[in-house]
C-alpha cells in the first residue's frame, strides 16, 4: 500500500545515490553534443527519510529516464524556478535513474535531465514537473457518524493539494481498504455496514502533473465506529428478591461498534426516570435503593459512541421491558379446608399473579393457577407428607407490547421458594 503507508525509514537509495559534487557548466554550449537528448523522463517515486544523521535530508524524489546511445554521464539541474534563474541544484549520474535528496516536502520541482558525450557536450532534455511528499496530516479527528457514515476532519498541510481517505473494516486486510480523494480538510465515509468498526486514515498529498504518487504517511484511527443501531433484546436476566437495595441484572444484544450503554429506569406508569446510568457493557447491574419491593418498573437502553471532542452519540432506544422485585417473605401458605392457600402481599402495577409448584426447590416447577387477586387455593391434589416448594410471579401485562414475568425470559422476577409440609407445618 506505497500509495498511503509508505516507509519511511526503508529508502536508503544506496544503488541509486546520485554522485554530488560534480562540476559541470549550466550555461555549457550544447550545440554540438553528438548525443541525444534523453528521452522518457519521469518520476518514479518520493518521500522521506526521518533517521537521525541521514545524509539524504528529509525528502526526495526518485526518477529514471532511457538510456542513450553515447552518453557517459547524465547530468541533472533541479530548481522550483521553472526558468532555472534561481535555486538550481546540480546532481549526476552514470545510470539511467536515480534520487535526489534533501529537498523541500510538499513542493513541485522542475527537473531537467541532459545526456553528455566524451567531449562533456551536453543535449538537455524538455523540464519535467515532480513532486515532493507534504509533511504528515495532524490533528485527524472523529466528528461524527450514522449507522451508514463516518466523518473526520484534519488540519491543512502546506503544499498538499488534496488528501487521500483510506478506510477498511477493522480486523480485515489492509490490502482490501477503500481509499476517497478530497481537496478539503474533513470527508464523510458513506456505505458504510451497521454496527461495525473501521480503521480510517488520512495522508497529505501532492499533486503537480502526472505524477500523483507524491503521499505522505497516513494519520487517523485504528478503529472508528458507525453509529449503533436501536438496541435490542433487552432482557431482565434477574431481579435480586433477598437485598435490601433493589438489584437487578440486564442484558441487551451486543453492538461491535458501542462504546457503551445508556439505561434510564421509570416506575411502571412514570413519565420521568427515576434512574439513569451508563456501563461500557452490553451486561450490567443496576443496584440501587430506588428500586424497590413489590413494584413494577420499566426500563429501556440505547448505544453510544464517543467523539473525539468527548461529547456522545446515541443510537435508538430499545423498546421497554418491565420488570419487579419481590420480598420472598411476603409469600405465605397455609392449609384451609383441607387445601393449601398460598398469599402474599400485592406487587403495584401488576395486572395478575401465576402461581407455580415443585418438589424441588430449584427446578421443576409447574404452574398450578393464575389470579388477579393476592391468593389462591392450589387445586391440585397434594401428598401426605412430602415437601412441596411454591413460586409467586407477577406479571404485568401491556397494550401491545405482551406480558411481563419470571415465566419469561425477559424477566427473570420470582419470589423465594418454600417448603410446605402438608398436615404438619406451613410457613
Amino acid at each position: 500500500m506505497k500509495s498511503f503507508l509508505r516507509e519511511k525509514a526503508t529508502h536508503l537509495f544506496a544503488a541509486l545515490f546520485l554522485t554530488l559534487g560534480l562540476a559541470f557548466a549550466w550555461n555549457m554550449s550544447v550545440s554540438a553534443a553528438n548525443v541525444a537528448a534523453p528521452t522518457g523522463v519521469a518520476q518514479t517515486d518520493a518521500g522521506t527519510i526521518t533517521d537521525a544523521g541521514q545524509y539524504y535530508g528529509t525528502s526526495y524524489i526518485s526518477m529514471k529516464w532511457n538510456e542513450v546511445s553515447g552518453a557517459v554521464y547524465y547530468p541533472i539541474a533541479i530548481s522550483e524556478d521553472a526558468n532555472f534563474a534561481t535555486g538550481v541544484m546540480e546532481y549526476g549520474t552514470q545510470k539511467t535513474g536515480g534520487s535526489v535528496p534533501g529537498l523541500k516536502p510538499g513542493k513541485t520541482y522542475y527537473v531537467q535531465v541532459g545526456a553528455m558525450d566524451e567531449n562533456e557536450e551536453i543535449e538537455w532534455a524538455q523540464a519535467v514537473k515532480m513532486v515532493t511528499v507534504p509533511n504528515s496530516v495532524s490533528k485527524v479527528a472523529f466528528t461524527d457518524a450514522t449507522e451508514t457514515s463516518i466523518s473526520v476532519s484534519w488540519d491543512a498541510v502546506a503544499g498538499a493539494t488534496q488528501y487521500q481517505v483510506m478506510y477498511y473494516p477493522y480486523g480485515s486486510d489492509p490490502k482490501l481498504a477503500k481509499v476517497t480523494t478530497v481537496k478539503t480538510t474533513s470527508a464523510t465515509i458513506s456505505g458504510l455496514s451497521t454496527n461495525t468498526n473501521y480503521a480510517v486514515y488520512v495522508c497529505s498529498q501532492r499533486v503537480d502533473g502526472s505524477y500523483v504518487e507524491a503521499v505522505a504517511l497516513g494519520r487517523g484511527f485504528g478503529s472508528l465506529p458507525t453509529l449503533p443501531t436501536k438496541t435490542t433484546k433487552l432482557k431482565c436476566t434477574y431481579a435480586n428478591p433477598l437485598t435490601t437495595i433493589g438489584e437487578a441484572d440486564f442484558s441487551v444484544t451486543n453492538s461491535a461498534s458501542a462504546d457503551g450503554y445508556q439505561y434510564e429506569i421509570y416506575k411502571y406508569n412514570g413519565k420521568k426516570p427515576i434512574l439513569t446510568g451508563t456501563s461500557v457493557y452490553n451486561e450490567f447491574t443496576v443496584k440501587n435503593a430506588k428500586i424497590k419491593a413489590r413494584q413494577f418498573y420499566k426500563i429501556r437502553v440505547r448505544a453510544y459512541i464517543m467523539k473525539s471532542n468527548g461529547e456522545l452519540k446515541y443510537g435508538g432506544w430499545s423498546d421497554e421491558i418491565y420488570f419487579s422485585r419481590c420480598n420472598y417473605k411476603d409469600v405465605k401458605a397455609k392449609l384451609v379446608k383441607g387445601k393449601v392457600k398460598v398469599s402474599w402481599k400485592k406487587v403495584s402495577g401488576a395486572t395478575g399473579y401465576t402461581v407455580y409448584l415443585s418438589t424441588k426447590s430449584n427446578s421443576g416447577y409447574k404452574k398450578v393457577g393464575t389470579t388477579k387477586k393476592t391468593s389462591l387455593v392450589i387445586k391440585k391434589k397434594l401428598k401426605d407428607y412430602k415437601n412441596y416448594y411454591v413460586r409467586v410471579v407477577p406479571n404485568k401485562k401491556v397494550k401491545k407490547k405482551g406480558t411481563f414475568s419470571g415465566t419469561r425470559p425477559n424477566s427473570n422476577f420470582y419470589s423465594n421458594a418454600f417448603r410446605i409440609t402438608k398436615k404438619y407445618y406451613y410457613y
